[in-house]
């Protein structure tokens, strides 16, 4: 059904283009009998072709547009010169579609090598076409043909317009690292050619020619192309005509082909007249014995190859060194840490030669418990842990390992440049700790019952930390859910979105500024509920920048303040919670949290303006100059 489908779109096609084409240029040159001749009909042909090797079947509308004709011509006694255009649309039953679009002439010319003439011919096509890989590619065609009633010769070259495409890219484990991989498709450089003769005695009956030529195309990232070919053409009547022909190459092996099509004569006079332009057609039904003409022929389809050509190949690029550590890998004598003997202790991970700047850490959950990630570890530069845990690149997946700081020291302390990704951090003084560090990384881990802060990160003496804090879930840590700290002129910028941060012992997520540093945050999409302090605590001292913006946030059933904003002297403070300085639009649910629901200790405004405050708004929820109204009715998030 589907390949019908396309099939009949196809033809469909066609007509579209007849239509246009008509309208656009036949209608205003089609007034002198060399324009538009009558003795050379347009030919309108539909056909398939199918492959028996697979169920590919392709459909096509083959348009043949004779435009000029001049039976004056003296060059070498040519009788007949005919200029036409060629378009067509190919569709197939597997997602690939191919336009051409051709501009060629044939002339008919007698006394020239054979008795009863010659057709010599050229052509220049435009291809554009979706292969099946879904790459669009592009090319121009040359032809050239010599057609006689005992010998055709035929040769086309194809020149890609279109560079290489990428189409498709994926990752994976290698032993040792972690690979890319590019999928490429390219459009091949190449020509055919095929010399054919009637076949003797059937020839006089039913028209039947047998043809035999090869092809050849040349790939820049893969394997040339060379192959035989040979067909066999059937002519009972001019309306319609088989083919059955066979491909065999060293790449795409043998193909056998078998397909047809049917040809009706076109008059566009007729059109003009508001005739029927397909009148007469009857008659190219009827039986015709022997060889058609050399002017039957004029009009004949170009052969050339109904596709583009394409290859593709796949090859691969190293991202990164890779260290792979699996807590149930106890029996492995080989363990090295490569992917097939991966180390059974996170330790030995960190103590692997190859541990040094810009090496991943690949984790996997293991055995499920701590055994083998009980420690403190101390990153290096540019060093991504990856757990398990968090599928990225299309790669992991699964639960979270554990990685257990015995009680004493922190889980995990970072140097410039980590990420922290997939894995259970638990038990440490902080879960994550950083100091005067640079481009931190933390997302979708468990960072949970630690005895200190969950995520702890501080700069001072003019450090600049950024960091991203994504997809985490940060819960019953004894102290803070998230910390930022920074003084002496230093800069932390921050964006958090997608976390989870709830029932912790002191701050969801707690921000100081002091001592001429600043703090730049951003959040969006949180929820922020159930810890036994304030949601988000925001506060500033002497002469410092503290700038956040919050949009599209849950904060809700904290014990104190949902958001509390404070300055102990002289800061330059902006909280934006909607249609404030930052452009930020709002959208926050901030509701039910046991004092307010926005404390602002300063004398500035807060602009809170697009926010669901819960069921039952009234101004005792909140403190300071809070700028809420206009207000969402209902809750967004």
């Amino acid at each position: 059904m589907q390949s019908e489908k396309k099939i009949a779109v196809s033809f469909s096609c066609g007509y579209l283009i007849i239509f246009i084409l008509i309208n656009l240029f036949f209608m205003n040159v089609c007034f002198s009998q060399q324009f538009c001749p009558s003795e050379h009909l347009a030919q309108i042909r539909m056909g398939v072709r199918g492959a028996n090797n697979h169920d590919n079947i392709w459909g096509y509308t083959d348009i043949f547009f004779p435009i000029y004709n001049n039976k004056d011509s003296v060059l070498y006694g040519a009788s007949d010169f005919l200029i036409f255009l060629n378009p067509k649309i190919t569709m197939t039953d597997f997602s690939t579609d191919e336009e051409n679009l051709g501009v060629g002439f044939r002339y008919l010319a007698s006394d020239l090598l054979f008795e009863q003439g010659i057709i010599v011919g050229s052509n220049v096509y435009y291809d554009a076409a979706y292969s099946e890989n879904g790459g669009r590619h592009t090319q121009l065609g040359l032809g050239i043909e010599f057609l006689s009633q005992v010998l055709d010769l035929r040769g086309n070259y194809y020149f890609p317009i279109s560079d290489k495409k990428i189409i498709d890219d994926y990752y994976n484990f290698g032993q040792r690292s972690l690979m890319q991989y590019f999928r490429e498709e390219e459009a091949l450089r190449g020509y055919d050619a095929e010399i054919g003769i009637p076949v003797p005695l059937l020839s006089s009956i039913i028209e039947t020619w047998v043809y035999g030529g090869g092809y050849w195309y040349n790939s820049k990232i893969s394997e040339n192309i060379e192959g035989l070919k040979a067909r066999i053409q059937i002519n009972p009547a001019p309306l319609i005509t088989f083919s059955v022909e066979v491909k065999d190459d060293n790449v795409f092996g043998n193909e056998t082909f078998i397909g047809g099509f049917v040809s009706l004569p076109f008059d566009l006079g007729n059109l003009l007249q508001r005739k029927n332009p397909f009148e007469g057609w009857q008659q190219t039904a009827k039986f015709q014995k022997g060889k058609r003409s050399l002017a039957q022929r004029m009009t004949e389809p170009v052969i050339r190859d109904i596709n583009i050509i394409t290859t593709a190949k796949t090859r691969s690029e190293k991202v990164h060194d890779m260290i792979f550590v699996d807590n149930s890998n106890d029996a492995d004598s080989l363990e090295d840490g490569s992917l097939d003997h991966p180390h059974n202790t996170l330790s030995e991970a960190f103590s692997n030669s190859i541990y040094e700047k810009d090496v991943w850490i690949y984790v996997n959950n293991g055995d499920g418990g701590s055994t083998g990630y009980t420690g403190n570890f101390t990153l290096a530069d540019r060093v991504v842990v990856w757990g398990q845990g968090y599928r990225y690149l299309n790669l992991g997946g699964g639960n979270h390992p554990e990685i257990d700081g015995g009680g004493v020291g922190n889980v995990f302390t970072l140097g410039n440049d980590n990420t922290v990704m997939g894995l259970k951090i638990q038990n440490g003084d902080a879960g994550i700790y950083g100091k005067n560090i640079t481009n931190t990384e933390i997302r979708n881990n468990v960072i949970t019952n630690n005895g200190g802060d969950g995520i702890h990160l501080e700069t001072d003496s003019t450090y600049n930390l950024s960091a991203q804090i994504s997809g985490n879930t940060i819960n019953s840590n004894i102290a803070n859910g998230v910390v930022l700290w920074s003084e002496d002129s230093s800069l932390i910028s921050t964006v958090f979105t997608q976390n989870t941060i709830n029932d912790n012992s002191g701050t969801g997520i707690y921000h100081w500024s002091g001592d001429l540093s600043t703090i730049n945050t951003t959040f969006s999409k949180n929820t922020i509920s159930s810890n036994a302090g304030a949601g988000i605590y925001l506060q500033s001292n002497s002469s410092s920048v503290l700038t956040s913006s919050l949009s599209r946030n849950k904060i809700y059933s904290n014990t104190l303040d949902g958001v509390y904003l404070g300055d102990l002297g002289s800061s330059i403070l902006t909280l934006d919670m909607g249609n404030g300085a930052l452009s930020c639009g709002g959208y926050n649910s901030v509701y039910s949290n046991g004092d307010k629901e926005v404390d602002n200790d300063t004398a500035l405004t807060v602009k809170a303006e697009n926010n669901w405050w819960g069921p039952a708004l009234n101004s005792s929820q909140f403190n300071g100059d809070i700028d809420y109204d206009p207000y969402l009715d209902s809750d967004p998030n």
